[in-house]
């Protein structure tokens, strides 16, 4: 029987392809027109990962730019993790950021490439904030379209899709991490015959609580990716005060993390976490271990742009949760 195939638009690194892979379907391609991933970067992570997880599979994925789909190969799953700091936190305070039009949202333009490859099932992620300004729903009679919250506009029609939307927490999913996301999954009508529902994905979450810092950095010596950051000795003396749970800046932002916890959020370069312990940021590696990637999947390009290919993205263990749970759709008899 042929794998199952996926694909990740919008996926940054490939955090959410990468736990399809784990589940069994194979990876296709990613494509990204954000500056902290580049097509070498991208190819060298998934060639290391892919010989260490199935010997002989050593070609990486395809890359492609968003905007020259048409000729890619048209995978059964597409999963994205568009970018959302429009709808976080600070954003919302200040309401003049707020003022755009849908159209241009990479969420919308995902939406619209969904129509143009028609994946049997496609896997959207976002900020839990997003449906307060945008949402997808199933229509009477069929299919599903994209509405603006406030007016109920119209923005993107899917005539052949059957949607289901659910917010999970990672810490849920073997991953010492609080990360709260809306999912979207849509599945091709033809998939899901008479009256019959979108597996309730993710509804049980697989485990309690229960993974710490102190599980995820444990044997963390040795692997890659494991290099400090240079910080001046005013910082390093004002980490060496901070107690766990306080910030050097008194924001959210390089915070001391607790180690018998599981850890914030781990986002992108701008917001970075203080070692438990030591007087320093986190490393690439420590965020990775956070956030649920294998030691053996290697990131390429300066610290900076290495941190945003671990935080901007889906979080590996709760998409191959998804993944796992979607699979009978795909392999059960015509």
């Amino acid at each position: 029987m042929n794998k199952p195939t996926v694909a990740t638009l919008w996926g940054g690194i490939g955090g959410g392809m990468l736990g399809f892979s784990a589940a069994g379907y194979e990876a296709l391609w990613g494509a990204d027109d954000r500056d902290f991933i580049a097509p070498d970067w991208f190819r060298e992570s998934w060639r290391g990962w892919l010989n260490w997880y199935q010997p002989g599979m050593g070609v990486p994925p395809s890359w492609f730019s968003p905007t020259n789909l048409r000729h890619t190969i048209h995978p059964d799953v597409l999963i994205g993790s568009p970018p959302c700091k429009r709808f976080s936190l600070l954003a919302m305070r200040k309401k003049d950021r707020l003022d755009f039009d849908p159209e241009e949202l990479e969420y919308t333009r995902f939406l619209h490439a969904v129509q143009d490859l028609r994946p049997k099932i496609f896997v959207l992620e976002n900020l839990v904030s997003i449906s307060n300004y945008l949402a997808v729903k199933n229509e009477t009679g069929g299919g599903a379209s994209l509405k603006a919250v406030e007016n109920q506009r119209t923005i993107v029609w899917l005539p052949h899709y059957r949607v289901q939307s659910f917010v999970l927490n990672s810490v849920y999913y073997s991953t010492p991490q609080s990360r709260n996301r809306l999912y979207l999954v849509g599945v091709l009508q033809n998939l899901l015959p008479g009256d019959q529902d979108i597996p309730q994905v993710g509804y049980q979450p697989v485990t309690v609580p229960g993974l710490t810092i102190r599980d995820a950095f444990t044997g963390i010596s040795r692997v890659p990716n494991m290099e400090t950051a240079n910080h001046s000795q005013r910082r390093i003396d004002g980490f060496r005060e901070l107690e766990p749970g306080k910030s050097y800046y008194g924001s959210q932002n390089n915070r001391r993390l607790y180690w018998d916890k599981p850890g914030p959020t781990i986002a992108s370069h701008r917001t970075q976490h203080v070692h438990p312990s030591e007087p320093r940021t986190l490393t690439v590696r420590e965020c990775a271990r956070i956030m649920g990637f294998p030691d053996s999947f290697v990131f390429h390009g300066p610290r900076t742009k290495q941190l945003d290919q671990v935080g901007c993205g889906v979080c590996p263990q709760v998409a191959k949760q998804i993944a796992l749970e979607l699979l009978p759709l795909l392999t059960q008899e015509s």
